[in-house]
């Protein structure tokens, strides 16, 4: 499986703290790829191994930045080494039907990515949109020939299990791989996640990557 640090919902002022810990995790060879803010790659990108995972949000966490600042963040993010793009998209273009404009914020950023060589990844909020309509999504994008999807923006203390079963649907009705992202509190949690056949997962501490405390 798949497996990614993610300090999105860090607090980023201690760099000092924060940039030790995420070298731990790289060193013990525990992950595949780290998931950072852009300015926060920007400190730590040269000292990334080669062929490792970079990805950056963008507008996280709740999709509804300007389109063409979205634009601006995704450029800056792969100038800056990502090969990964975490797209939030605007959950209010499917709530007031605006199809056109979520397929062309899709569309837009899958193209920035092939043209640098990135991976887009779109980032659904199920806890706004609904576990069914995050299905129908997933069959909607799968004709787009995404190349990832991760079903929760994990700013919300979602359930663990609806996670990984959405996950489990979207990868049954399409041919997306998913990453869980959600919070791992219990030892129980992570034998959930890493006994699922899904393509992978997303952790927010490194208390139980490689199923042992390594900070």
């Amino acid at each position: 499986m798949y497996r990614e640090y993610c300090n999105y919902n860090q607090s980023l002022i201690d760099l000092e703290t924060e940039i030790p810990k995420l070298f731990n995790i790289v060193d013990s060879s525990v992950v595949d790829g780290v998931a950072v803010p852009l300015y926060f790659l920007k400190e730590i990108f040269s000292y990334l191994p080669p062929g490792m995972t970079i990805a950056s949000p963008v507008g996280y966490p709740f999709g509804t930045t300007d389109p063409k600042i979205k634009q601006h963040e995704a450029l800056g993010a792969i100038r800056s080494g990502a090969n990964a793009i975490d797209l939030v998209f605007n959950p209010f273009f499917l709530q007031q039907k605006k199809y056109k404009q979520f397929f062309d914020e899709v569309k837009t950023h899958k193209n920035i990515c092939d043209e640098y060589g990135a991976s887009l990844r779109l980032v659904v909020d199920h806890n706004i949109i609904g576990m069914n309509k995050s299905v129908k999504l997933s069959r909607l994008v799968d004709k787009l020939d995404l190349d990832f999807l991760i079903p929760s923006i994990s700013y919300h203390h979602d359930d663990i299990y609806d996670n990984i079963l959405l996950c489990h649907f979207i990868e049954l009705e399409t041919k997306i791989s998913t990453i869980f992202s959600g919070y791992a509190w219990l030892p129980k949690h992570y034998k959930a996640i890493m006994e699922t056949d899904i393509f992978g997962a997303r952790f927010f501490s490194d208390k139980f990557l490689n199923g042992v405390t390594i900070s």
